[in-house]
């Protein structure tokens, strides 16, 4: 259809230039449009594009690259939100938990120091004189009484009950007989009397050593140090069965937990010369069972000689007197010569083969 407008327009074009050149005003300047015209057609039909048809195509391809990059852009924006998103999510979460784990903590902290101040309200420390009366009080508080410090350490009772008590301790200096292997380490002995004996909750009777002194210090192992009661009916302590003793450490503390204070107590160590001598029985024991052992093997290999002797003379190897042996020693003798005989024949039956 282009091309047919672009022929009937180069045609009218032919004729109007071949017109004579004496053309009106008028028809000339329908040559010069005809001229423009048929230019324009011909640019189109040969297949070239002009910058103005050129330039909207260019266009349509810039917006839609820069649509692609506003979206990738919008993308890796969305991405970077959300990551930021991910590690506050994570921050708050951890630091949730560590709210939690100091709450926690502080509970704990809380509770413990309600339990200590609990323990501390329901605690009375105060001191003591000998042979005066100490008023102790009730409702289950207990009282820790310390009395008078002597060289090797210091007495001290703990008493807790409902109601409310008197307690009366005094010093012996000519105490009863000591527990069997040991000896005093406080020299004197201490008598304890209560105003109420019956429906006490804690009765403990301590005994906090000092080990800068000598006597404590030759004691050596205090781990083994007692707590002893006088029998009366014998005039001798006994440190067995009369209580509960722990050795507190960290405070070098003898502590007997007893079902009755009543009744005089005294602080012992083992004698050195008992250690001794249970050392020397130890020993004698000792060395009395690798005798015994080595006395069994002997009587043993004697026993398998004589078999052997035995056996040897029933095979005619060795004389039939030498069966019975008076000794050990004449038996081993005896079992040489056995050996002997059975080599000798075992040696003869390998030359006759």
């Amino acid at each position: 259809m282009k091309f047919l407008s672009a022929v009937l327009l180069g045609s009218q074009l032919s004729i109007a230039l071949a017109l004579p050149t004496t053309l009106s005003p008028q028809k000339r300047e329908a040559s010069s449009a005809l001229e423009q015209a048929l230019s324009l057609i011909g640019q189109i039909q040969g297949g070239g594009k002009s910058a103005e048809v050129a330039q909207p195509a260019k266009a349509v391809k810039g917006v839609k690259g820069e649509a692609a990059a506003e979206a990738a852009a919008a993308e890796e924006a969305a991405a970077a939100e959300e990551a930021a998103a991910a590690e506050e999510a994570a921050a708050a979460e951890e630091a949730a938990a560590g709210e939690g784990e100091a709450a926690a903590e502080a509970a704990v902290d809380g509770e413990a120091a309600a339990g200590e101040e609990a323990a501390a309200e329901n605690e009375v420390e105060q001191a003591g004189e000998f042979d005066a009366p100490v008023a102790i009080g009730g409702d289950d508080v207990k009282t820790d009484t310390l009395f008078t410090k002597a060289a090797t350490g210091a007495l001290e009772i703990e008493l807790q009950a409902p109601e409310a008590n008197t307690l009366t301790v005094t010093e012996n200096a000519t105490p009863g007989t000591p527990p069997a292997g040991f000896k005093a380490l406080d020299p004197v002995s201490y008598k304890i009397e209560l105003a109420v004996a019956e429906g006490i909750t804690l009765q403990k009777v301590d005994y906090v050593l000092d080990i800068t002194n000598a006597d404590v210090i030759a004691a050596g192992d205090l781990t083994a140090a007692r707590i002893g009661k006088l029998d009366e009916a014998t005039n001798t302590f006994s440190v067995e069965n009369v209580g509960e003793l722990e050795f507190e450490a960290e405070e070098n503390e003898l502590s007997l937990t007893v079902e009755s204070m009543v009744g005089e107590f005294g602080v012992f160590v083992p004698e050195a010369a008992a250690a001794e001598g249970e050392a020397a029985a130890g020993a004698a024991e000792g060395e009395a069972a690798v005798a015994e052992e080595a006395a069994a093997e002997e009587a043993a290999k004697a026993a398998e000689d004589a078999a052997l002797l035995e056996s040897c003379a029933a095979a005619g190897l060795v004389a039939a007197n030498a069966t019975a042996p008076a000794t050990a020693k004449a038996a081993k003798k005896a079992s040489k010569e056995a050996r002997k005989a059975i080599y000798r024949r075992l040696l003869s039956e390998l030359e006759l083969e």
